[in-house]
C-alpha cells in the first residue's frame, strides 16, 4: 500500500490530506478486510481533528460516492478502546506485530478502574525520577516476573515489582502503560538488575 501526505491548495484554502491507497500487492489482507486494491482512506487533518472517509471514487454529485456519504464516525467498542489504549503507550508501532490479540488487556481493563491501571509507586518514583531520565524493562528471574525502572542517568535500578509467573497477563497491561519509554536489551544487559539468570520479556513476542 501508499501512504502519502498532501498540502492541497487553493485561493483560500491550505489543508493537508493524509491518504492511504491499496495496491495489488495487497490483495490477500485486502480480502480479509472485504475490500479490493485501489481501496482509498482519506483523513483531513487540522491540528488533531480528524475527518476520514474511504471508497473507491469520490463524485460530490454522486450519492453513494460522494465523501460525506463514504464517511462514518468512528464507533465505539470494546475492542477499540483498548486497542487505543495500547497504542497511547507505544511510541513506535513497528514493534507491534501485525495481529495484536488485546483480549488479556480488555480484560484487565473490565477488572479495575483507570486510576489504578498503573499503581502509586510506580507513579511516585517517575515523579522522583523524572520520565526522561527513566527507561523500564519486564522481566523474568526464577519464577517472577519483575517490571523495572532504571534510571538512566546513573545506571541503577530505582523500582523493581515482581509477581509470579502465572500473572504475565496482569503485569503486562500496567507495564505497557507506564509512561516511560521501554530500554533497549543491548543496554539492560550492561545494568545490575538482578543478581541471578534471567530473561527480558518484549511485549511484542509474548
Amino acid at each position: 500500500m501508499i501512504t502519502r501526505i498532501f498540502h492541497v491548495t487553493d485561493a483560500i484554502t491550505s489543508e493537508y490530506f493524509l491518504v492511504t491507497l491499496f495496491e495489488e500487492v495487497d490483495l490477500p489482507v485486502c480480502q480479509h478486510m472485504g475490500i479490493s486494491p485501489g481501496f482509498k482512506i482519506i483523513n483531513r487533518i487540522s491540528g488533531r481533528v480528524v475527518e476520514s472517509c474511504a471508497g473507491y471514487r469520490f463524485d460530490p454529485e454522486s450519492y453513494c460516492e460522494s465523501m460525506i456519504e463514504q464517511s462514518r464516525k468512528f464507533i465505539q467498542d470494546g475492542t477499540a478502546d483498548t486497542f487505543g489504549l495500547l497504542l497511547s503507550e507505544i511510541e513506535n508501532i513497528r514493534k507491534l506485530p501485525d495481529t495484536i490479540d488485546v483480549e488479556q488487556i480488555r480484560e484487565f481493563w473490565i477488572k479495575v478502574s483507570r486510576s489504578k491501571l498503573v499503581s502509586s509507586s510506580i507513579i511516585e518514583t517517575i515523579s522522583e525520577c523524572g520520565s526522561d531520565s527513566l527507561v523500564k524493562c519486564l522481566y523474568s528471574g526464577g519464577r517472577m516476573h519483575h517490571i523495572a525502572l532504571i534510571d538512566s542517568s546513573q545506571n541503577k535500578v530505582v523500582y523493581d515489582m515482581s509477581t509470579t509467573s502465572t500473572e504475565l497477563e496482569y503485569i503486562l497491561p500496567e507495564y505497557l502503560w507506564i509512561p516511560v519509554r521501554e530500554g533497549d536489551i543491548e543496554y539492560l544487559n550492561k545494568i545490575d538488575i538482578y543478581p541471578f539468570q534471567k530473561r527480558f520479556i518484549k511485549p511484542e513476542q509474548i
